[in-house]
């Protein structure tokens, strides 16, 4: 009977030690990842004059992290006309700390490249167009690393504007715009100053 508890002692030790390697190399594992995508990245806030934009989109209700498919039917049916995008952007009305989920305002689609101005026309037929002229703004980047990114970037990214835009005094914005620029890897996320409700 003693045999078999040094035994099972023995083969518990072995297996508590099995399960904190584990756990040791899911814990690196896990914040190796979201190191990558930017989870310690630093935010740099400037305020430059940016735009203009041609956006061709369709409007959106509901949660801002489901925009994807929208933005890729845009993307897909300009391939569809012969119409290559590098840019999906989106237009974003409300504040989710404010405006219930389901209720969330958006406009999302892709940026015309200049080449493709002389299709508007063609484009009309199918999507929204909107120009978002050229303003000063309030403006952030952050790098796309991976899918992470898309969700660690607003947290970091609207909390370092917000705390600008209060510390400047600036006038309630009526949108925040968002370019993804994956062939460049990178988020820009832009606060119009001076747009009033």
């Amino acid at each position: 009977m003693s045999i078999m508890l040094q035994l099972d002692s023995s083969m518990m030790r072995k297996i508590l030690k099995i399960l904190g390697v584990v756990l040791l190399a899911l814990l690196l594992l896990t914040v190796t990842v979201l190191t990558h995508a930017g989870l310690f990245e630093s935010v740099v806030v400037t305020e430059e004059n940016v735009g203009p934009y041609i956006l061709v989109y369709q409007d959106h209700i509901g949660s801002y992290y489901k925009v994807k498919p929208a933005m890729n039917e845009v993307h897909n049916g300009l391939l569809n006309m012969g119409i290559e995008t590098y840019r999906g952007a989106g237009v974003y009305y409300d504040d989710p700390q404010e405006v219930p989920t389901d209720e969330l305002r958006s406009e999302v689609g892709s940026i015309l490249e200049e080449k493709d101005l002389d299709k508007l026309d063609q484009i009309k037929q199918t999507y929204e167009i909107k120009e978002i002229p050229q303003q000063r703004s309030i403006v952030a980047q952050f790098p796309i690393r991976n899918t992470l990114s898309y969700i660690i970037a607003p947290a970091k990214v609207y909390k370092k504007i917000q705390l600008v835009w209060q510390q400047q005094a600036y006038p309630k914005a009526k949108y925040g715009f968002e370019i993804y620029d994956v062939s460049k890897k990178k988020i820009i996320y832009i606060m119009p100053i001076g747009t009033k409700d």
